[in-house]
């Protein structure tokens, strides 16, 4: 993993960046968020980091204005994995409070997905952490998202998790998995 380093909060071209998107047409301030509040699966453009003053970023730092960040998983305290390009790196939550982003759209489902299993959208995968530890996720196949995960520490318990899950992904509709497992 890469750490990721500051901006300052002076960027004294973020004004015309902000006009340079309005001028495109592009959303402006009222349209962004923060990096911990979008979910496992959304995309979106960094608009500003705002720091403390003095705080800058190194010249190899993926956190440009710009730049495109893909959220691979969502912690609910805030932290997020995400992709910048073809690197991954994890973001603490206060970190994640501190870069803007404009959202990009939620993808539509294919029209076959819609009406289909949940297996055509997700996979479920068990993962060894260490001797004894395992997670299992559930990812969407489109992007490769975390959209859930469980930590177990019973082999056994971790496996027939796994099995539960894949069978009610082969059975359950699209809405019906992502109702029962409050996914996006």
């Amino acid at each position: 993993m890469s750490t990721l380093m500051h901006m300052s909060a002076s960027d004294p071209t973020r004004m015309r960046r902000l006009m340079e998107h309005a001028r495109l047409g592009e959303s402006g301030p009222e349209e962004s968020t923060l990096l911990a509040e979008l979910d496992a699966g959304r995309t979106g453009r960094i608009l500003d980091v705002r720091l403390e003053p003095g705080a800058r970023l190194t010249p190899t730092s993926p956190l440009r204005p710009g730049a495109v960040v893909e959220v691979l998983e969502a912690r609910p305290e805030g932290a997020r994995h995400v992709r910048i390009g073809f690197r991954e790196y994890s973001v603490p939550a206060a970190f994640a409070r501190r870069i803007v982003i404009i959202p990009e759209p939620p993808a539509a489902p294919a029209p076959a997905e819609a009406a289909g299993l949940a297996s055509t959208r997700y996979e479920v995968l068990l993962n060894k952490q260490s001797r004894g530890f395992w997670r299992l996720v559930i990812i969407q196949r489109d992007n490769g998202a975390i959209v859930s995960s469980t930590s177990y520490d019973d082999t056994t318990q971790a496996r027939a998790a796994r099995e539960a899950l894949r069978a009610e992904a082969a059975t359950l509709t699209l809405e019906e998995f992502r109702g029962r497992h409050q996914l996006p």
